[in-house]
């Protein structure tokens, strides 16, 4: 599974985030017709930037996870549970295994439609066996 779905997976797993946005809410990028507050969309951000030696790759990457919400509060409440998930956190992937997870920065501002956009950006490191 891609870096995307296991994110996925991680948000349906856990029982705080599915609470606040159900996971059929969270999708990889912009969606293709309106969906009801609260939702979340996943995106990658930024070029990709890869290190490494003879046997491994450390590829450093940019995911920005951005929340919709008609309260500001509810979506604070969402990107807290957020990143108590995935700050710090480890995992697999079919791109390689996620070492660290790291909350880059966070922004808030109110979307035309009225509704609070809340976006958070996280720095992951994934390894992988050189091709």
């Amino acid at each position: 599974m891609s870096v995307e779905q296991a994110i996925h997976t991680r948000w349906a797993a856990d029982p705080a985030l599915a609470s606040l946005v159900p996971p059929a809410r969270l999708i990889t990028g912009p969606p293709l017709a309106p969906l009801p507050l609260p939702w979340a969309m996943l995106e990658r951000t930024g070029p990709a930037r890869v290190r490494g030696g003879s046997h491994y790759q450390v590829v450093e990457l940019e995911l920005a996870i951005s929340i919709w919400h008609a309260e500001l509060a509810g979506a604070k409440a969402i990107a807290a549970a957020l990143a108590g998930n995935l700050h710090g956190a480890s995992f697999a992937s079919s791109e390689g295994t996620i070492l660290r997870v790291v909350t880059a920065h966070q922004r808030e501002t109110r979307a035309a439609n009225a509704a609070w956009h809340l976006t958070q950006t996280f720095a992951l490191l994934v390894a992988r066996p050189r091709a």
